[in-house]
């Protein structure tokens, strides 16, 4: 009989959250580095390195639309870099 480790997801997303790299959250949550490049675990990964992405940009906003100019000036930067034209 063999003995099915189970993999805590939950692990794999907080990794992502804090920017560990692929190779780092292989080796923590116990799985293959190709597992979370592009393997089963790829969307939990990338869904835990965007759920944070979203949480500081969403406080830069907040600093930018209460006049810290420093977050205005990082924030307009980010804008521009995502910028959608509509014609």
């Amino acid at each position: 009989m063999s003995k099915h480790k189970e993999i805590d997801v939950e692990k794999i997303e907080h990794c992502g959250q804090c920017q560990m790299t692929p190779a780092e959250t292989a080796l923590l949550c116990g799985v293959k580095t190709a597992d979370i490049t592009d393997g089963k675990y790829c969307k939990i990964y990338i869904k835990g390195k965007l759920e944070a992405e979203l949480a500081v940009r969403r406080s830069l906003v907040v600093k930018a639309q209460d006049g810290d100019t420093s977050a205005q000036k990082e924030f307009l930067k980010i804008a521009e870099g995502t910028r959608i034209d509509f014609e």
